[in-house]
């Protein structure tokens, strides 16, 4: 049976890894420092693997504790990559809809196939989208979710994206943001007047998995 793919967190970094720990071998397997070094590599391959395998299942974790999933909501996940958060949310759904946006149609594609495999295409649709620029109306959405993307993005484009995402979540909405760099993203959201704002401890795990840095807010908008 074919099996989702959600890629991996740290893919680049581990192949680049294990290529230096082959040389390193190759090169001076029968000296203390080289042995040294390639066992430190291999343990720190066997972390970003593990944190690429499990972190995100413990941040989902974690999100799901933040929500209310009885009634009808309709859910934006921003920059939603492979579609995992989005997918996992939609199995919790009781009524409504789970919309996941991303730049790339490569990854768009990617999780439109990772729903179907999940049997969950029904409550769940991917678009094409620049986060910059939602193509949606003012209000549409109960609760807007955002996580571990835009710590990597030039300011302005962060603040774009953080503004969009204020803009389509409904009065009385809630708007999630797991980090490592919230307090960015509140600075924009505190210019707009948002309300109710209330951090979130992310578990151990979670924190262990993504260098014990990011951290959750739960945005009220009023």
């Amino acid at each position: 049976m074919r099996r989702p793919y959600y890629g991996m967190e740290y893919g680049k970094t581990i192949r680049i890894l294990t290529l230096i720990a082959i040389f390193n071998f190759i090169l001076g397997y029968d000296t203390p420092i080289a042995t040294l070094t390639g066992v430190a590599i291999l343990l720190l391959i066997t972390y970003l693997y593990l944190s690429s395998k499990y972190g995100r299942k413990f941040l989902i974790e974690d999100i799901k504790k933040m929500l209310n999933f009885k009634g009808f909501n309709r859910i934006l996940e921003v920059e939603t990559g492979y579609g995992f958060i989005a997918i996992e949310l939609a199995k919790n759904l009781e009524k409504g809809e789970v919309v996941g946006v991303d730049s790339t149609i490569g990854r768009v594609r990617i999780a439109e196939m990772n729903a179907k495999l999940e049997k969950q295409e029904e409550k769940i649709k991917f678009l094409k989208m620049n986060p910059e620029e939602l193509k949606f109306k003012e209000e549409e959405f109960d609760i807007v979710i955002v996580n571990l993307i835009t710590s990597r993005i030039p300011e302005e484009k962060r603040k774009r994206i953080i503004l969009e995402m204020y803009r389509v979540a409904k009065r009385g909405g809630r708007i999630i943001i797991a980090d490592t760099s919230v307090e960015k993203y509140l600075e924009v959201l505190k210019e707009k007047n948002a309300e109710n704002i209330l951090e979130i401890p992310l578990s151990l795990k979670t924190r262990i998995c993504f260098y014990g840095r990011p951290k959750a807010v739960i945005v009220e908008k009023r």
